[in-house]
């Protein structure tokens, strides 16, 4: 067979690939949210079906690019550094068709910026939504993504980042904490310098003079931030614009949080009048209840907001998770990792990241003799969270009511869980996971 016919063959047997990997997504939809136990087993059944099938293509994909010229090849499942290669079918089936049972990709530090198209991500039904929603062009829309501390919260604001930039949109990231400490107490300051972040990131024109232009009409400080985006900024903005919020829950002690959310929930409501916005979307990030953030619902963006909450991962993402590190640890062992972390996502990636790294010599038994200690693997992690616990000190009671009666008040509940320290189940309220449990109840 000639090149030719290699690269015809490639693209149908691609095509083919592409489509039943959508119909692998559809099917994982369906079955996260079934609740019949003989539909989600039916489902199960067509999931593993379609997903042996997506393995044999996957190989006889593999073959053809071998036999295809580097610089002649397209881009496939087997160029993990480029094309859209990060679903978890994707990502499994390169880890199964590397021989030995080792993952292709060497392990990545839990503390480490996730890549967008890390092996390592483990995608959850909401993903989809973002990355779907962010990419239509001229509709316009507000994103909220929450979830207690280190879910992965950012991990999925900088892929739907990506996804926006790859549909053609400009997008401008501004972390809420990274102000001054003056922007802290005045909202002139804070709004001034949001406006000059907005203009930078989104890699537009940031003439002083405009804004000080904005500054200088007769309006309240929000509608003044509202008339430079409206006025000033589309000037040389020829794409659509995405405004991503990360750490929104760090305005909520600022004076001015409700006026800045009020303003947000205006922009969102300006499209439906105004075609102008709806070229720009918002996509909101907070660990916090939007309800904590604002009490007026009519001023809250989060009410008419896409809601997308994260939650820890399932024991079955901890497995995925586990065989794209090569199986450091057993399937004995995962239980034991799933029961101590309750799938804590960046513990989970920590511990999995420590063994399956060999250079540093640590076992499954290293891990958890050592789990509650200081010096242990999570040791700095823990020390992290007492030191928010405490800098709360009437929560510390409400911590050990937690701990002794599996109880606690809702408003007490909401804040420990923002801290990222406690979780639901039905009407009981536990520490996030066991590791917690332990490592508190030795210190409170």
């Amino acid at each position: 067979m000639n090149q030719d016919q290699l690269r015809r063959k490639h693209a149908d047997v691609q095509q083919q690939y592409e489509e039943l990997r959508e119909k692998i997504a559809e099917l994982q939809q369906a079955y996260a949210v079934a609740t019949e136990n003989t539909e989600r087993a039916t489902l199960k059944q067509q999931i593993a079906a379609a997903e042996v099938a997506h393995v044999q293509m996957a190989q006889e994909l593999a073959t053809i690019e071998q036999q295809l010229h580097p610089d002649d090849a397209p881009p496939g499942i087997t160029a993990p550094a480029g094309g859209d290669t990060d679903t978890d079918i994707e990502v499994e089936t390169l880890i199964e068709l590397q021989q030995g049972g080792e993952p292709i990709f060497p392990p990545e530090p839990a503390e480490d910026s996730m890549r967008p198209n890390s092996p390592f991500y483990i995608e959850r039904p909401g993903d989809r939504t973002v990355i779907t929603t962010i990419r239509k062009p001229g509709q316009g829309a507000t994103i909220t993504i929450k979830g207690p501390p280190q879910v992965g919260k950012s991990a999925l604001l900088d892929r739907a980042v990506a996804a926006a930039r790859e549909a053609g949109k400009r997008v401008a990231l501004i972390n809420l904490q990274e102000f001054s400490a003056v922007a802290h107490t005045d909202a002139d300051t804070f709004l001034r310098q949001f406006c000059r972040r907005m203009t930078a990131a989104a890699g537009l024109d940031g003439s002083a003079d405009r804004l000080d232009a904005a500054w200088n009409e007769p309006l309240d400080v929000t509608r003044r931030c509202t008339h430079y985006l409206q006025q000033y900024l589309p000037i040389g903005l020829t794409q659509p614009l995405v405004l991503a919020l990360d750490e929104v829950e760090s305005l909520r002690t600022r004076p001015f949080c409700g006026d800045f959310l009020g303003m947000l929930r205006r922009w969102h409501t300006c499209r439906a009048t105004d075609e102008r916005w709806r070229q720009f979307d918002l996509l909101l990030v907070t660990s916090i209840e939007p309800d904590q953030l604002v009490t007026d619902r009519s001023q809250s963006p989060f009410d008419v907001s896409t809601v997308i909450e994260l939650s820890d991962f399932t024991p079955d993402q901890v497995s995925l998770l586990n065989r794209r590190h090569g199986m450091p640890f057993t399937s004995g062992e995962e239980q034991q990792l799933i029961a101590l972390l309750n799938g804590h996502p960046y513990l989970t990636r920590r511990a999995l990241y420590l063994v399956a790294a060999r250079e540093l010599r640590m076992t499954p038994a290293d891990i958890f003799v050592d789990a509650t200690s200081e010096e242990g693997p999570f040791g700095a992690h823990l020390r992290a969270q007492l030191q928010r616990l405490r800098e709360h000190p009437d929560l510390v009671a409400h911590m050990r009511q937690v701990l002794e009666n599996q109880t606690c008040a809702e408003q007490s509940c909401l804040r420990l869980r923002g801290i990222g320290l406690v979780r639901r189940a039905g009407k009981a309220v536990l520490p996030r996971c066991q590791l917690y449990a332990n490592y508190l109840r030795e210190r409170l």
